[in-house]
């Protein structure tokens, strides 16, 4: 009688994998990257296209392995599953960074109006006080919010030029524009 082999589950060559890593015998931790790269890369092109995927892959590789390798993980089958939290959590911390860095370069220069030369010293000063509240009230919008604001109201581009530049279709668009305007407008009547 024939006998077919015993297929192991991912678990099982999971768990293998991690004893071998933990072991810290080279052709494993060439495998567990491997594997990673195979599995994970695609993730990173489309939630982070402007970073290096293999540094992050890099990363998430250094931090899983010196979790086996402390003997930090539970459940030695869930190796690929551990590795993909560690990603989404890097992914996470780099999105984080990204944003709190075009928060912090909000250009003030491009909020400056110019001041009419007929106008009195009381108008002058309360247009450079709704510029400043303006300024404020950016900063605190999400990035996507002050760049649609900014190339439709402070560079007159045309919404079709800024749907294909940030990829929206009409309706995202106005209705992008529509919510920011909402946000924009509750921060300024907050603060007067």
């Amino acid at each position: 009688m024939l006998s077919l082999p015993v297929q192991k589950s991912p678990r099982e060559a999971n768990a293998r994998l991690a004893t071998r890593i933990a072991n810290q015998e080279p052709d494993a931790i060439e495998e567990f990257y491997a594997q990673l790269k195979l599995s994970l890369r695609d993730v990173l092109w489309r939630r982070l296209p402007e970073h290096d995927p293999d540094d992050i892959l890099h990363d998430t590789l250094a931090i899983s392995l010196k979790a086996i390798q402390n003997g930090e993980l539970r459940n030695p089958g869930a190796i690929r599953s551990y590795a993909e939290v560690i990603l989404n959590r890097i992914i996470c911390a780099r999105i984080g960074q990204v944003m709190r860095a075009r928060t912090r370069s909000v250009n003030a220069d491009r909020l400056q109006f110019a001041v009419s030369p007929g106008m009195d010293a009381e108008a002058s000063m309360l247009l450079q006080e709704r510029i400043g509240l303006m300024k404020v009230g950016m900063t605190r919008l999400r990035q996507r919010d002050i760049e649609l604001l900014t190339r439709f109201y402070l560079n007159n581009q045309p919404y079709r030029d800024i749907c294909r530049e940030m990829k929206l279709t009409e309706p995202q668009f106005h209705r992008f524009k529509h919510r920011a305007k909402a946000q924009l407008k509750a921060i300024l009547c907050s603060r007067e």
